[in-house]
């Protein structure tokens, strides 16, 4: 469901390739897609690494984190929904500070499995964190844009296909 958000925030991204598609969408609801993809993966990537890795979440602590994450996408999901464009927008960096904290406790419990030397956990760890560089540069840029072609775009890549290299491993 990860890799299927971040797949569908990139479509909405850059080259705007959706509007190639599909040239008669509405603007706003093509932003509203971007945004909602945005908020939900940060949730999913959650929820992944807690279930991932079940004991390093700590019990109490991993239950009442994601409802706190949950309830905040929801929140944050409702809000880009029914506000317009030049409301919503501007609370981008509410969500990014969220979303710094949310990635922060996801590193702690991958470090927590990497120093018990859970199966893989190192090479999640650093699909994680080339995740989270792509994620600081696209903050960056949505900040302060350039006129430069978007770098994150090979990092997610190579997360994703880092994922899929984890699951394929813990198949087996």
């Amino acid at each position: 469901i990860f890799a299927m958000l971040m797949g569908i925030r990139y479509l909405f991204l850059g080259n705007r390739f959706v509007h190639v598609v599909f040239p008669g969408m509405d603007w706003e609801l093509f932003e509203k897609c971007h945004f909602i993809a945005y908020y939900l993966a940060v949730s999913c990537f959650l929820q992944f690494t807690l279930s991932s890795y079940p004991r390093q979440g700590e019990g109490r602590k991993k239950r009442l984190g994601n409802i706190i994450c949950w309830a905040t996408t929801g929140l944050f999901t409702i809000l880009t929904l029914v506000l317009p464009k030049a409301v919503y927008t501007y609370l981008t960096p509410v969500y990014h500070v969220f979303a710094g904290l949310v990635i922060t406790w996801i590193m702690h419990v991958l470090v927590k499995a990497v120093v018990e030397r859970r199966a893989d956990a190192w090479l999640q760890f650093l699909s994680a964190l080339l995740l989270v560089c792509g994620a600081v540069v696209d903050t960056v840029f949505f900040y302060f844009p350039v006129n430069q072609p978007n770098v994150t775009a090979p990092l997610v890549l190579l997360f994703l296909f880092s994922l899929l290299v984890i699951l394929l491993v813990l198949r087996v």
